[in-house]
């Protein structure tokens, strides 16, 4: 189809990961995961994947890929960088870590917004934040 359509570069590589990231999707939706987790799927997937893939789930997966999508689009992460160095964390890869930790816990529910800088804390630490 690719060829036929003339499609080069980018446009013929999501194409042709088309049917992979759909069913990556599908996956997703349906294997019992965490919403963060589903969240983590559709922000690496384009939005015609997500479609296609709501369109072959049965209600209540497709219900959760959209919910997902919202929790993707409008979660952003409750802490940021400086407010981990400012708590005292040494720089490094230990504080996106805990960033992404802080808002998989925000949007499964687990932490509150207001609670997540000690969430990321701990989870640098190793301790009960980490997930």
């Amino acid at each position: 189809v690719a060829s036929r359509l003339h499609l080069s570069g980018i446009l013929r590589q999501r194409l042709i990961e088309l049917p992979e990231t759909v069913a990556g999707l599908c996956r997703a939706a349906t294997g019992g995961h965490r919403l963060s987790a589903v969240a983590g799927a559709v922000e690496g997937a384009h939005v015609e994947a997500v479609l296609i893939a709501m369109a072959e789930l049965d209600l209540e997966p497709r219900r959760l890929l959209a919910h997902a999508a919202e929790a993707a689009h409008h979660t952003p992460a409750p802490v940021n960088g400086q407010d981990l160095l400012d708590a005292g964390l040494p720089p490094g890869p230990t504080i996106g870590r805990a960033i992404a930790a802080a808002r998989r816990a925000v949007i499964d529910g687990v932490v509150r917004p207001e609670d997540a800088l000690d969430f990321a804390i701990r989870a640098a630490g190793g301790g009960e934040g980490e997930r």
